[in-house]
């Protein structure tokens, strides 16, 4: 018997920083919010300034390349806040890298708890909604969050 033989060509995945504003752009232009990552955020106004809103994020370890380096599990991810006056969306700041190095116990409490993220950011006026983006560009993994801002 005789099979016809057969090969695939897959693209090449992006360079990392090329994930990071890839994200951004498709989080830009997307209505919906990206779900291959799980995020959790509360928002509140910063006390010390009316032009800043602090966040707390949590971030689903479950959905990250954390990957076993002796007793740790090891990875990266970044996060962008992006805030919305109308229709268009724009960084409020360079991407955050967030490194991570787990013990045993702190992996578990972050599979159970999320990976906790805590940042202010301007957002003056006339912003109406921020969107946070996490990106695991190891992975080529995106999640995004999409909070309404009231003032």
């Amino acid at each position: 018997m005789q099979t016809e033989a057969e090969f695939y060509v897959m693209a090449p995945l992006a360079p990392p920083d090329d994930v990071e504003s890839m994200a951004f752009e498709i989080a830009d232009h997307s209505p919906f919010d990206a779900t291959e990552i799980g995020l959790r955020a509360s928002v509140s106004p910063d006390p010390g300034s009316g032009q800043n809103v602090r966040f707390e994020i949590r971030i689903d370890a479950e959905d990250l390349l954390l990957l076993q380096d002796q007793d740790h599990r090891t990875g990266k991810v970044s996060c962008l806040f992006a805030a919305s006056e109308g229709a268009r969306l724009y960084q409020t700041g360079p991407p955050i890298p967030i490194y991570l190095s787990l013990t045993p116990e702190q992996y578990e409490t972050a599979v159970h708890d999320g990976i906790e993220l805590r940042r202010t950011i301007p957002a003056g006026a006339a912003v109406r909604k921020v969107r946070v983006i996490v990106v695991d560009a190891q992975l080529g993994a995106v999640g995004s969050l999409t909070i309404p801002i009231q003032h």
